[in-house]
């Protein structure tokens, strides 16, 4: 799927994975797709280290590839979208 839309915040999450030793990085990016009366924001999530460019794009506009999926945390049902591509506009 692909969604185009002016990139709100972008935001750097990283830690340890389960083996105590490798590093991970995710970033978030907060995405309206939709200007006008209604607008609409979406959070599309860029997983490892070669997306960090993505911090760069607050105030541009993207085009965002991403898969959905989707999970029970905690008893509420949770979509994610899970970019996996971008151009810059």
């Amino acid at each position: 799927m692909e969604l185009t839309g002016i990139v709100l915040s972008a935001t750097e999450k990283s830690g340890k994975k389960a083996d105590g030793v490798t590093d991970w990085f995710r970033y978030d990016l907060l995405v309206n797709y939709e200007q006008g009366e209604y607008p609409k924001n979406v959070a599309v999530s860029f997983s490892g280290k070669k997306f960090e460019n993505v911090l760069k794009l607050e105030g541009r506009t993207v085009r965002i590839y991403f898969d959905i999926s989707g999970q029970i945390y905690n008893g509420n049902p949770q979509n994610i979208l899970k970019g996996y591509k971008y151009d810059v506009r």
